[in-house]
């Protein structure tokens, strides 16, 4: 069975004719996209739609959509709107309708629709946890700490390094916020020099 993700990740291009072919030769292929690109969304449907006329039996993955709501969107009427309520997709969060043409091109192939999205409890253990909500990314579960050794190379290459233009020296101390109030808690925190226990 062929399974195409729409997800996020690097921009997505129009493929030439021989990346088309070794798309549908593929047995998994993820869409790319920029969040809030009406033109890329409405691309991507394009390509979806192209996609889906080979007959292959193809499920479309949406991360917008958690997994455990993959019943409802299943007995969901076969429509944009009602599947968005039916996955409990975050319209607001995720900038609705920019991903409506994804939906109704699955709809228009009678693909099956599926949520791809985690809850935080499915995340193996040894992971961290960050859910977005509409204005920030928020600590669901940190990830555990262990002992790491930093290779010098790296430590000089962070000396080394430079902010990102547009970064703002007030807005990065503001980051670290969270960081000094889980060190006074007792969870660590802190800079780390070589050696020491960081962030898994």
């Amino acid at each position: 069975m062929a399974l195409l993700l729409c997800g996020c990740t690097t921009p997505a291009t129009i493929p030439t004719a021989d990346e088309m072919q070794r798309l549908r030769a593929s047995r998994f292929v993820l869409l790319g996209e920029v969040h809030d690109n009406a033109e890329q969304h409405r691309q991507r449907a394009a390509l979806l739609s192209v996609l889906l006329t080979d007959g292959r039996p193809t499920t479309i993955v949406f991360e917008q959509m958690g997994r455990d709501q993959d019943a409802a969107i299943g007995a969901a009427p076969r429509e944009a709107e009602a599947i968005a309520d039916a996955g409990r997709l975050d319209r607001r969060a995720w900038g609705w309708p920019l991903h409506k043409p994804l939906v109704e091109a699955a709809l228009a192939a009678s693909a099956p629709i599926r949520g791809g999205n985690l809850e935080p409890a499915e995340v193996p253990a040894e992971c961290g946890v960050l859910v977005a909500t509409a204005s920030a990314l928020e600590v669901a579960r940190p990830a555990p700490k262990r002992p790491v050794r930093v290779g010098f190379d790296l430590w000089m290459a962070l000396a080394r390094a430079t902010p990102v233009e547009g970064w703002r020296l007030d807005d990065a101390q503001g980051c670290l916020a969270h960081v000094d109030a889980s060190a006074q808690a007792g969870h660590g925190g802190g800079a780390p020099g070589p050696g020491s226990a960081v962030p898994g």
